[in-house]
């Protein structure tokens, strides 16, 4: 019996996608359960996720550390709309990315919002922050703008500079 090798090709990417669909279910639960574990912040998590089981993912994890103010966050790229969350002080909201790996693109941006201000940051560029430290990249949110979190210390940034709409 002879079997051509773009039906065997075909059958194994048929085979690999229920998989990854079916390790995909089954890290999102693990997820979520994972979301109580961190001492006594409560996480957030979205169970939105452009994953993918032939390319690593990162988490990026958000950080409320404005001084006793409730932060909204609206995180999307593209393709993704994550909604809107707010997050008490120490909270943490999480989601992951899909790295394009090769073209090196993928870019999701937040808005950030409390009482009386309204800030933008594109959170995730992976040109600038690829796979983090254990593709976990750690923002910490402040008033004067977004810090990431690294091993030894922190790099903050300013805020997004939005055009005025005419």
């Amino acid at each position: 019996m002879m079997v051509s090798i773009s039906k065997i090709a075909l059958i194994l990417l048929v085979m690999l996608t229920m998989l990854a669909l079916q390790l995909n279910g089954n890290e999102r639960r693990l997820l979520s359960s994972k979301a109580q574990l961190k001492g006594s912040e409560r996480r957030l998590l979205s169970t939105k996720s452009n994953a993918s089981f032939f390319w690593p993912k990162v988490t990026v994890a958000i950080t409320n550390r404005l001084t006793m103010k409730t932060l909204g966050l609206h995180c999307k790229d593209k393709h993704h709309d994550l909604g809107y969350h707010e997050l008490k002080v120490g909270q943490t909201y999480i989601f992951a990315v899909t790295p394009k790996i090769i073209f090196k693109v993928t870019l999701y941006f937040c808005k950030f919002v409390w009482l009386h201000e309204s800030h933008y940051f594109d959170i995730y560029v992976e040109l600038r922050d690829g796979f983090c430290k254990d593709n976990i990249c750690t923002w910490d949110i402040f008033a004067r703008g977004p810090c990431k979190i690294r091993p030894t210390s922190r790099e903050c940034f300013s805020w997004n500079k939005v055009p005025i709409e005419k």
